[in-house]
């Protein structure tokens, strides 16, 4: 888990995509994004809670604000990321992946294991338990229950100095689906 984390401290641009189910109070429930880390900034397509309604809508993260893009297409300031919906913390060396996967305790191998139905291949599979405040930087902690930890389970590619691939967390009755693929 240690290169894991290594990896994830050191990569400074990344495809993100998350999808979720069963998991209520999320402001987006699945999204596919471009996120770097120089400047922190992400861009991509989201399913949102916007006004109590879930919509699909294009997003931008930059300089710490959160635009939406309008109906005409041109963005506009929804307000701060942080707490709000900000992808840059993904990547982010002290809040983020990196310091999330290194709390994982214990971790099980479970051995080569194809992700998305073969597509990436070379991949092993490992089960820990996160603890339930590392889970909050990406669950909503009413999602957690006071759980003391989660079940997740990670895809690493040893080929890529154990780049973290795809991560499933699962709480209450639902999950959370994380793949990431390293672009910088």
């Amino acid at each position: 888990m240690a290169d894991a984390a290594l990896r994830l401290r050191t990569t400074t641009a990344a495809t993100i995509m998350v999808a979720t189910t069963g998991i209520e109070n999320l402001i987006a429930s699945s999204y596919a994004a471009q996120v770097s880390t120089d400047p922190a900034a992400a861009n991509g397509n989201a399913n949102l809670m916007i006004n109590g309604e879930r919509q699909q809508a294009n997003f931008q993260v930059r300089d710490g604000e959160l635009f939406l893009d309008s109906a005409d297409g041109e963005p506009f300031t929804v307000g701060p990321a942080r707490g709000n919906f900000d992808p840059t913390l993904l990547l982010d060396p002290q809040l983020g992946l990196a310091s999330m996967i290194e709390t994982i305790s214990p971790v099980s191998f479970e051995g080569p294991q194809p992700v998305n139905d073969g597509q990436v291949a070379g991949t092993v599979k490992l089960r820990g338990e996160l603890p339930g405040a590392a889970a909050e930087a990406v669950l909503p902690r009413d999602s957690l229950r006071n759980r003391v930890s989660v079940p997740v389970t990670l895809w690493l590619d040893p080929d890529a100095g154990n780049a973290l691939v795809q991560l499933i967390i699962t709480a209450r009755g639902g999950a959370l689906t994380l793949q990431i693929r390293d672009t910088h």
